[in-house]
């Protein structure tokens, strides 16, 4: 896994956050795929990108999160049954929208039942996004500093969070995740 190649110290790092914290990170990591759901909209004439954005409304309210796994469970239906066929839907738009349908379910997982298995699966769809993104570019892309720049960002939540989560450290965390695209130096490689 990418995840464990390139973050483990992240992990790690992550590991001594509570669950909320956890979620706050992960939510504001995922949700940069939220263009590329677009863009698998306007390309096949869908309108899955909304159950992705819902559960990225729904998750940054980390309190509501908590309350109502009911909720929760109803999310992770609707989700697992719109993440796009492979064969159905064999381009990188498909697979891009695949990843981030799975992302999306794995971190609703976390909400529910806390396991860092979870959290780490969640990440490492964000990390094969990346890694379609710039391999779809250029197959002979540097694996090594597209995963680095992705795991910095994360790396950097998960510092952002060495403070007590209020309102200002989840604004600030979007501000973060706002001014990282996904797979942004992909043009570079």
């Amino acid at each position: 896994m990418l995840i464990n190649k390139y973050g483990q110290h992240t992990i790690d790092a992550a590991a001594r956050l509570s669950q909320r914290e956890n979620v706050a990170i992960l939510i504001n990591f995922i949700k940069r795929q939220a263009p590329l759901m677009e863009q698998f909209d306007v390309r096949y004439g869908e309108n899955r990108s909304r159950y992705f954005l819902n559960m990225v409304e729904l998750s940054l309210n980390v309190e509501a999160c908590f309350q109502d796994e009911q909720v929760w469970g109803d999310m992770l239906a609707t989700l697992d049954s719109e993440i796009p066929d492979s064969e159905e839907f064999g381009d990188i738009e498909g697979d891009l929208a695949q990843n981030a349908l799975i992302s999306a379910s794995y971190a609703i997982q976390y909400m529910q039942y806390g396991k860092l298995a979870d959290f780490c699966a969640s990440a490492e769809k964000v990390l094969e996004t990346v890694d379609v993104l710039h391999y779809s570019e250029n197959p002979d892309y540097d694996e090594r500093k597209a995963m680095m720049r992705e795991i910095g960002l994360l790396g950097l939540l998960v510092r952002g969070l060495s403070v007590p989560l209020t309102n200002t450290v989840l604004e600030n965390l979007d501000e973060i995740a706002r001014n990282a695209p996904i797979g942004a130096d992909s043009a570079e490689e």
